[in-house]
């Protein structure tokens, strides 16, 4: 069950630092960049087609995340997916208790 429990916390979780977790909600990524986006790199591990849009489950050594994107381009299992991180929307939570911190 660590595949599913990790799965479902990875709209929050992309990278530990500082001692804190940074998180992004899966619309806050995407394959073009914009304004406020930094690059975040990964492999594809599952892909859910959705209708309109597409859940890409990532991996980035032990890190996992989804992105929401749009359904317009194919995705494979294995490749190497580049995403803009949209840091506006960043989040940061306590490694131990997992609670939101709060500006």
């Amino acid at each position: 069950m660590r595949w599913a429990r990790e799965t479902l916390r990875s709209d929050r979780i992309i990278r530990r630092r500082c001692g804190l977790v940074f998180g992004l909600r899966p619309e806050h990524l995407s394959d073009h960049p914009g304004e406020g986006t930094v690059v975040l790199e990964g492999r594809i591990e599952l892909v859910e087609l959705m209708g309109a849009e597409t859940f890409v489950h990532l991996s980035r050594g032990t890190e996992r995340f989804v992105a929401r994107l749009p359904f317009l381009v194919r995705r494979t299992i294995g490749e190497r997916l580049t995403l803009y991180a949209d840091v506006r929307h960043a989040c940061f939570f306590d490694p131990v208790s997992g609670l939101a911190i709060r500006p």
